[in-house]
């Protein structure tokens, strides 16, 4: 069962858009975005890469992912 209280199905809720969404605008695997949910992966342990290519599917600059989110999820 998903953690829908996982930080990044809170991040895609909050934009109005599914994991499916954002894997497809930002051309990450789908199942790479599923992964960091079932491990429950922090927000503090992504790579960059990935952190940018979430912001790019929730059509968000880096710069803007970061100052809306890293406060939040940071922990």
């Amino acid at each position: 069962m998903m953690n829908r209280k996982h930080w990044l199905y809170q991040i895609a809720n909050e934009n109005n858009t599914s994991l499916y969404q954002i894997a497809k605008v930002s051309e990450i695997p789908e199942s790479t975005l599923y992964k960091i949910v079932e491990r429950n992966t922090p927000f503090k342990n992504i790579t960059i890469s990935t952190m940018n290519k979430i912001a790019q599917g929730l059509n968000l600059s880096a710069y803007d992912f970061i100052n809306k989110y890293f406060n939040k999820y940071y922990k």
